[in-house]
């Protein structure tokens, strides 16, 4: 039975970051070495918990600025970019 597919651009193919980023990369490994929740507790007196705007993750902070270094981008903005 011949069948052609005209409309395969139309699809929605779910994939997750970890099925795209291969098993050795060097980041996947940093992620199982490190427990990053340290972080919170070093942060948790500079943030309310009652006033004030909602907070970034500071793990999250980190790891933008472990990124940057590392990779030795010269910039936040482009950090977050990439």
């Amino acid at each position: 039975m011949f069948n052609k597919e005209e409309n395969i651009k139309d699809e929605i193919i779910l994939m997750t970051l970890s099925e795209i980023v291969p098993k050795d990369h060097f980041l996947k490994k940093v992620a199982e070495a490190i427990d990053f929740k340290f972080i919170y507790d070093l942060t948790e007196k500079y943030y309310s918990h009652t006033s004030g705007r909602n907070s970034l993750d500071p793990v999250v902070l980190f790891k933008l600025v472990f990124l940057k270094d590392f990779y030795g981008i010269k910039s936040m903005r482009e950090t977050i970019k990439r």
